[in-house]
């Protein structure tokens, strides 16, 4: 009777594992639990949006006006959305950027905290009044949100339609 040898059995299932893991890691997947960190230069897409090698990463827990959207100061309407992207670019002003992805989105996008050195951009987004709180994914920036309201801040300096509203009205999501 051939017995196999134990000690190869556990080797072998370790190689697996280790390549299965080297493999997950390529392919930018991630296990349960864990979360997958990105780091370097990043483009500034939107308010609410990077770039990041080619990678689109969506800023997690928060949702600033679109591209496209306007708002309304003072009677007068203005480009609000080129203006979170603007305040965006300027919290960046090309320093490296780092991410942790938390999930990927259905359009494909890692869905994470970013930061610039020590300071969480998605809560610099919302607490200068150029993002609100994304409410349906995350409560962890209302704080930030209702004191950039109670100041005036941002896009609550007049009036503005909720990006997801704006989304959902012109783009049909």
């Amino acid at each position: 009777m051939n017995r196999s040898n134990p000690l190869l059995i556990i080797l072998a299932l370790a190689a697996i594992v280790l390549i299965l893991l080297n493999l997950a890691g390529k392919l930018h997947l991630r296990l349960p639990g864990h979360t997958l960190d990105m780091a370097g230069r990043a483009r500034v897409v939107d308010g609410d949006t990077l770039d990041m090698g080619g990678r689109r990463i969506r800023l997690f827990g928060i949702d600033a006006p679109e591209s496209t959207q306007t708002c309304e100061r003072d009677g007068l309407s203005y480009a609000c959305g080129q203006a979170a992207k603007h305040f965006l670019e300027q919290l960046i002003a090309g320093q490296p950027v780092a991410c942790r992805a938390h999930d990927t989105d259905r359009y494909g996008r890692e869905v994470a905290t970013c930061t610039v050195g020590d300071r969480d951009i998605n809560a610099a987004m919302v607490g200068a009044g150029w993002a609100v709180a994304y409410r349906q994914y995350s409560t962890a920036y209302v704080p930030l949100e209702d004191e950039a309201r109670s100041r005036r801040a941002g896009i609550w300096a007049g009036r503005f339609e909720l990006p997801s509203a704006y989304r959902r009205e012109r783009h049909g999501g």
